[in-house]
């Protein structure tokens, strides 16, 4: 004489009709022991794994309408989880839910600002060298009723301790697949929190929101903090790789605040590595900082990969951090996260005075220029004939270079490495159809080196 559905994620709700507070204490406590006196055996890991519930009970007396029933049984779900889990809480009117906790409170306010569309995304600049906008990171911020901003670090442990965090980030990232196709100009970078790269079904949400949005896929982007990628590398691969898949970029972001970083670079070949604040804050007074982040700048220029130095918030951070070589900036000191993504300016005339007034006292300009050997690029979805074409007119070289559509540098395809399919038998064949739509499949790294870094630097980076 009961209704049994799944909500969502690991959530059930049993209907229960005709009975009393005490009733369906009996009929949770029955479905808790159950589940206490069993292990589920998964025979092809040749593992038993441990199944416990928490429960939450509400009464329906009329008084209150379907939402609120669902918001009192979700109050006394969460209080059951906070006090140790594995347990059954019952809530029965406003007074009781007044007592609950203010972790309680905050599960509130998430699951009706998801409800209610009461979150907003904030977008803040990051820039290149050429003190020019490549993408935006976008944040997330959630509102209380009377529109004051509520950060992330108010709201996401607790959504996070409690199994919120994937219907955030489907949120978020449809709110930013429709921003970019009305957007297409926009390329953006999304946050994914750690405690989502066990969720299969957001994976396929993610994958099925992204093929079917009409926008360029690698001007979409995302970022995870290299500590969430290392509680389970094996997880945090198949999500990059499925990402990357997808056509859309990747960041790891707070790169050098674990200790497994290096061994995420080497599997998951990211294409942005973020320095976390913690290494750009007083960067000009700190030795230390300076060797990290050197370091760090010149595996990523000899693995062809960008570095953005993240949280630059006065001139001597940003001067410092250009000149170690990192590729991109981003911070408070250019430009604060907004909400109104006009406010931002395509340039920022600070910057442009900054530069200019270093190049002045520096009175270095480089020269290295004049000693280049200009190699014309193929786009990343050209075809296989083009590379053929622009080696067959450049005798003198066996590489040639690979841009994005966005012009960014994304590593060479070599002559020797064409040739060795060539020979073979169906080479070609092959060749052709593994280069359909997409020369990825044959692009070799390459270092990669500002063209106004000192001679000394270049050098040592291609000598990797």
């Amino acid at each position: 004489n009961s209704i049994l559905a799944r909500l969502g994620g690991d959530e059930f709700a049993v209907l229960v009709k005709e009975a009393n507070l005490e009733q369906s204490k009996l009929i949770a406590t029955k479905l808790l022991n159950a589940l206490r006196g069993e292990n589920f055996i998964v025979s092809t890991k040749n593992a038993e794994i441990h199944i416990t519930a928490s429960f939450g009970i509400t009464i329906i007396d009329g008084s209150l309408s379907a939402q609120e029933v669902l918001t009192y049984a979700d109050t006394a779900l969460y209080s059951a989880k906070e006090n140790g889990k594995n347990r059954i809480m019952t809530i029965k009117n406003s007074d009781d839910k007044n007592l609950f906790s203010e972790a309680n409170r905050m599960i509130l306010k998430i699951n009706q600002a998801l409800q209610d569309d009461k979150f907003v995304l904030h977008a803040q600049p990051i820039f290149n060298s050429d003190k020019k906008i490549t993408h935006f990171e976008i944040l997330l911020r959630m509102l209380e009723p009377d529109d004051t901003l509520i950060y992330p670090n108010d709201f996401m442990a607790t959504a996070e301790k409690f199994g919120l965090v994937s219907e955030i980030d489907k949120w978020v990232v449809t709110k930013v697949v429709q921003l970019m196709e009305l957007r297409p100009d926009l390329s953006l970078f999304v946050n994914l929190s750690g405690y989502s790269l066990g969720d299969t079904e957001l994976l396929n949400y993610i994958g099925n929101i992204v093929k079917n949005g009409k926008f360029k896929k690698e001007q979409l982007g995302f970022e995870i903090t290299e500590t969430a990628a290392i509680r389970d590398l094996d997880k945090a691969e198949h999500w990059i790789n499925s990402i990357k898949k997808l056509g859309c970029k990747f960041a790891l972001d707070d790169f050098g605040v674990g200790f497994s970083g290096l061994q995420m670079l080497f599997n998951a070949d990211p294409n942005f590595i973020k320095i976390g604040r913690f290494f750009i804050q007083e960067i000009h007074q700190s030795k230390k900082k300076k060797l990290f982040v050197s370091s760090i700048v010149q595996i990523a220029q000899a693995m062809g990969m960008f570095t953005i130095a993240e949280g630059v918030e006065c001139e001597d951070e940003y001067l410092e951090c250009k000149r170690l070589g990192c590729n991109l900036v981003q911070g408070f000191f250019i430009q604060k996260p907004t909400r109104d993504v006009w406010e931002i300016l395509p340039s920022y005339d600070k910057i442009k005075d900054i530069s200019q007034k270093e190049k002045r006292s520096s009175g270095r300009i480089s020269n290295i220029e004049r000693y280049l050997q200009r190699i014309p690029p193929v786009c990343i979805d050209s075809s296989i004939d083009m590379v053929y074409e622009l080696l067959r007119e450049n005798k003198h070289t066996n590489f040639v270079p690979v841009i994005a559509k966005d012009e960014t540098p994304l590593g060479i395809i070599r002559d020797a490495d064409i040739k060795s399919y060539i020979y073979s038998t169906y080479g070609k064949a092959l060749l052709y159809n593994i280069t359909q739509g997409s020369l990825k499949k044959i692009i070799a790294h390459c270092a990669r080196a500002d063209i106004n870094d000192p001679i000394e630097k270049i050098l040592k980076i291609y000598a990797f």
